[in-house]
């Protein structure tokens, strides 16, 4: 994977010396960041390229260095483990890909194809623009289009149309105000089977595969790193604080929902997990979930195996979703992906990420 010394710069695997470096890259490429402090921003590349809980898988986050040996280019790569029929696969979760101004041009493209043929069975992006989308497929890369899509359903009508005008705390107050002048829908009186309890990471992961059951490629929970993930992801605030519950048929966990639920009343769904009979009732308890919680309308990443669940929940489509990307050279893996026979959620990606 590294390239010769001998080359103008070369790509190799990222040290932990880098990461002051990258810190002052990302502060000149981006113009956002979740963590403003440099040096919280610096424990956090540590903790997620450098810490995470498949560091046995190796670190393969990528940096450009230059003739003199500074950085001149960063792709982050989390590795994951997933289950394709019980075969564990390494997976690269690409992020961050970031290039100092005055090496732009081929480094960008050198990164991408470095982390292409890095040791993975399957190469993933989940929140990717146009830009990164057209150098993914300049080195041979794929998009997932029924992923770029996603669903809506509104909850609350009125404060749903007035925060789209104002974004104002008051809209989302009114709204909640009218809909208890409206008679309410099946779901808002919580009148559906099943237990509703607050998350558990431990039975959660047990349950996993038993829920995963039906898909060919899945993610692995059941290996520790699920109480990780969940505590990684309630530190985004981006989109809210993290909501979710799990929910339980009688001994049995039956699924859990997910989700980022801002202050403006709108709510992006994380992840969702139940078998297929059990999906429109999950689809019901998160919707009655967020209601309650004062959600005015739930977003989605679109998923071919929750079509039927959103249409009967009455759910609107998105086509403004991050494109998905992807790369394997095994042909059963991407056969699993486009006939929609994997379970990929944002807790599967790199979405809930907090840079």
């Amino acid at each position: 994977m590294p390239e010769p010394e001998t080359s103008p710069g070369r790509v190799r695997p990222l040290r932990p010396a880098d990461l002051p470096e990258i810190v002052a890259l990302r502060r000149e490429v981006f113009h956002h960041s979740e963590r403003p402090d440099d040096a919280d921003l610096q424990a956090y590349l540590r903790r997620i390229f450098l810490e995470n809980p498949w560091g046995e898988a190796g670190v393969w986050s990528l940096v450009y260095e230059d003739a003199s040996g500074r950085v001149g280019g960063f792709l982050g790569v989390v590795p994951r483990i997933m289950m394709l029929r019980g075969e564990p696969l390494r997976v690269g979760v690409g992020t961050q890909l970031m290039v100092a101004v005055k090496h732009r041009g081929l480094v960008g493209l050198r990164l991408v194809r470095a982390f292409r043929n890095g040791p993975y069975d399957l190469c993933l992006s989940d929140a990717a623009n146009d830009a990164a989308r057209r150098l993914w497929q300049s080195v041979g890369g794929e998009v997932a289009p029924l992923w770029g899509n996603g669903w809506e359903l509104v909850l609350r009508p009125l404060a749903h149309r007035l925060a789209g005008r104002t974004g104002t705390t008051l809209a989302r107050s009114l709204g909640a105000a009218a809909a208890l002048l409206l008679r309410r829908p099946g779901w808002r009186d919580g009148a559906q089977r099943g237990t509703v309890e607050p998350l558990d990471a431990a039975r959660m992961a047990e349950a996993a595969p038993r829920l995963f059951q039906e898909y060919a490629l899945r993610p692995r929970y059941e290996d520790g790193s699920f109480p990780w993930l969940l505590s990684q992801v309630a530190e985004k605030r981006q989109f809210g604080t993290l909501q979710g519950a799990l929910v339980r048929d009688g001994d049995v966990v039956a699924g859990w929902f997910l989700y980022c639920l801002a202050p403006s009343g709108s709510a992006e769904v994380v992840q969702l997990v139940a078998r297929a009979a059990d999906r429109e009732r999950l689809l019901a308890h998160l919707s009655h979930h967020a209601w309650r919680h004062g959600a005015h309308t739930l977003n989605g990443r679109l998923s071919l195996d929750w079509l039927p669940a959103l249409a009967a929940g009455r759910c609107g489509l998105r086509g403004d979703a991050p494109s998905v990307l992807f790369w394997s050279s095994r042909f059963d893996v991407l056969r699993a992906i486009e006939r929609g026979d994997v379970f990929f959620s944002r807790l599967d990606g790199e979405w809930w990420l907090s840079f």
